[in-house]
């Protein structure tokens, strides 16, 4: 990720995404005061127990969420102070509606821009894994095979040792649901698979576990 500055205090935590890509784990927060934003060039995002990804690029903002929700803005609220402490114990009152604010669902996605109505839209299905199938030679071609998803317009591809994908090997795009990898050596890799819809919003993501050996016929999954 590239121009990601973050500010933080114990109530108030904020980070400036200019350009590139955030994939956030955020533990719910316990009060309205107690608050997680994402600021980028054209929207606000507040952030209350989510995942999410948001990434900026060519004047545009593209909001995933995989889990909880995210309200989305393009104003910047100014930080709130905390509650002073009372021998009461403070009782946050329901937020109601904020002008100009759009909540972004589990399973939704949006396209943030300057101008233009904001309005969510649901996310793609995590492409299925087919099959896959190979060749031998100088530099050996490992292709997986994936079931056409409609509104695809492209799809994506992680190979990682790891389940957790931090130690990805190849990383792959297909405008078509074959997506090809070379050089990979013969080895038991974690895979993960997603589809990006036209407006550029990438859906959600599966995980297939799959042992590569160079074979020449196409094989195919066990469902």
């Amino acid at each position: 990720t590239q121009g990601v500055s973050s500010a933080a205090s114990d109530v108030y935590k904020r980070q400036v995404l200019e350009q590139g890509q955030i994939e956030s784990y955020v533990i719910k927060r316990t009060s309205d005061h107690d608050r997680f934003q994402i600021v980028t060039p054209v929207g606000v995002l507040g952030v209350r127990g989510t995942h999410f990804r948001v990434r900026n690029d060519d004047q545009q903002s593209l909001v995933e969420v995989l889990n909880g929700q995210v309200a989305v803005n393009r104003e910047e609220d100014a930080p709130q102070p905390a509650p002073r402490r009372t021998r009461q114990r403070p009782v946050d009152k329901p937020a109601g509606p904020v002008p100009g604010e759009v909540q972004v669902m589990a399973r939704q996605g949006l396209r943030i821009q300057k101008q233009g109505e904001l309005k969510p839209v649901e996310l793609l299905a995590a492409p299925r894994l087919l099959g896959q199938a190979g060749q031998t030679g100088a530099l050996p071609v490992w292709q997986l095979i994936l079931q056409p998803l409609p509104g695809a317009s492209r799809y994506r591809a992680q190979v990682a040792t790891d389940k957790d994908f931090l130690n990805i090997k190849q990383e792959q795009f297909s405008s078509t649901p074959q997506v090809n990898f070379t050089g990979l050596q013969a080895f038991f890799y974690h895979v993960r698979l997603s589809a990006f819809d036209e407006h550029g919003l990438e859906g959600e993501t599966g995980v297939y576990d799959l042992s590569l050996i160079h074979i020449s016929e196409p094989t195919r999954l066990l469902s």
